[in-house]
């Protein structure tokens, strides 16, 4: 049994390697065409080993990543932001839907938020 699970797990890291990121500039560009700003850093272990971190501001909205390569930092960095807009924009269509006779108070609310 203890044979079997090293295979796996063996085969799980070999597949996770193997499998393609895409690259830091296409990440950037997800980010930035969404209206974010990021920044990464990298930090180098006494063993040798690179960890990134990628940070990420939208407004009020801010996401923090981390990985192994640069481009796993990145592309978790957009996926995240990707996932925090979408939530966000389904909060305001539904406010709209529940609410079409307090659209312009809604309006208002947020032209006060955003100042």
């Amino acid at each position: 049994m203890v044979g079997r699970v090293r295979v796996v797990l063996t085969c799980i890291r070999e597949v996770t390697s193997v499998l393609r990121r895409p690259s830091v500039d296409n990440s950037i560009f997800r980010l930035r065409r969404a209206g974010w700003s990021a920044g990464d850093v990298a930090f180098c272990s006494p063993q040798g080993d690179w960890v990134w971190f990628v940070s990420a501001y939208k407004q009020d909205d801010w996401i923090s990543t981390g990985g192994l390569s640069q481009e796993e930092a990145w592309d978790e960095a957009a996926r995240k932001a990707e996932s925090v807009d979408w939530n966000a924009s389904v909060g305001r269509s539904r406010a709209s839907r529940q609410f079409p006779r307090h659209r312009a108070l809604l309006g208002t609310l947020r032209r006060a938020a955003d100042s």
